[in-house]
């Protein structure tokens, strides 16, 4: 396993990637062919610019339902209509 290095202004970190992180590297470097380090550099870009990019927003639709036509010919006198609801629950 390769030891990866990053070297910032005057920090270096030094640490070991994980075998599957590793694994993947050493994967796109073969299919690329460039050394570890710039694999390992492209891949920082890249995550980077995504981990700060905002996130995607999907598009939330409702979709429309035919719900037949109103029990009820009148709409404008709520206590009549809240009356009649309440007597055809209750069986009356």
């Amino acid at each position: 396993m390769r030891l990866l290095v990053l070297r910032s202004c005057c920090i270096t970190f030094t640490r070991r990637p994980c075998a599957r992180i590793a694994a993947l590297l050493e994967q796109v470097r073969l299919a690329r062919g460039t050394t570890f380090e710039q694999v390992v550099n492209e891949a920082l870009r890249e995550g980077l610019a995504r981990l700060s990019a905002p996130p995607e927003r999907r598009v939330f639709r409702t979709r429309s339902v035919d719900l037949g036509s109103c029990r009820y010919p009148s709409l404008d006198n709520v206590w009549d209509v809240l009356d009649d609801a309440e007597r055809s629950e209750t069986g009356r």
